[in-house]
């Protein structure tokens, strides 16, 4: 099972594109129905599909954010009981998924910034209850691990 990094494949969408990612059209559609629905009570329920592999962000995040990031140093013993190996990464591929990782979180939250928006431009943001879930994180690295892969 050698990914040789393509599980962290990743797309730099130019900025001008970035509306037509499927969560900003989320947002786009959600966006309308608060304000259609401002008047009464009303439940949205917003799904969004990053940061899950592929990684995907317009590209001024993956700007905001650079190549230095220090990477954890494990011995060669360690890294047989951790899935870094597995992936067959080398330095550059990891600060390059780690880089990915955060633009896609970013342009998500900037989505979530969206709807908070809407929400108190529409005098609704008091009277509103908003849950943010999580299914999991990815480690990105941490003590040798990648993706969703705990290491115990």
């Amino acid at each position: 099972m050698i990914h040789n990094g393509t599980s962290f494949a990743k797309l730099e969408v130019p900025d001008n594109r970035a509306k037509l990612d499927p969560d900003a059209q989320a947002v786009k559609h959600t966006v309308k129905m608060i304000e259609e629905n401002k008047g009464k009570p009303f439940f949205i329920a917003v799904g969004f599909v990053r940061p899950h592999v592929p990684i995907i962000a317009p590209e001024k995040l993956f700007k905001k954010y650079l190549l230095e990031e220090q990477l954890e140093e494990r011995s060669e013993l360690h890294q047989l009981y951790t899935n870094q190996i597995r992936y067959g990464m080398n330095d550059e591929q990891k600060r390059k998924s780690i880089q990915a990782y955060a633009a896609s979180l970013s342009f998500i939250y900037e989505q979530v910034g969206i709807l908070l928006k809407t929400l108190k431009k529409n005098k609704l943001d008091d009277k509103t209850i908003v849950v943010f879930v999580s299914d999991h994180g990815f480690n990105m690295g941490t003590d040798g691990a990648w993706l969703k892969v705990a290491v115990t």
